[in-house]
């Protein structure tokens, strides 16, 4: 899980989760089986979903704000 926004050390206390500093699109490797979208920050919208995900992932939008063509579901 990845929000530039959220504060760390509260994530971890509230929900029990590490926040990842950054998704990594460098091409490393690292495909990820599902993609959700559940925030509207400018850093996620330029993120090339499709060098993030394996190739029959799930990508789930609940802000709308990618491309149709790049989502499975969307609220």
């Amino acid at each position: 899980m990845c929000d530039p926004h959220a504060d760390k050390e509260e994530v971890k206390r509230e929900y029990g989760v590490d926040l990842l500093p950054e998704i990594n699109c460098s091409g490393n490797g690292q495909l990820h089986d599902a993609v959700i979208l559940a925030v509207w920050h400018t850093e996620f919208i330029s993120i090339d979903i499709k060098a993030i995900k394996k190739g029959n992932a799930v990508v789930f939008d609940t802000k709308a704000v990618l491309a149709r063509s790049l989502v499975d579901v969307r609220l």
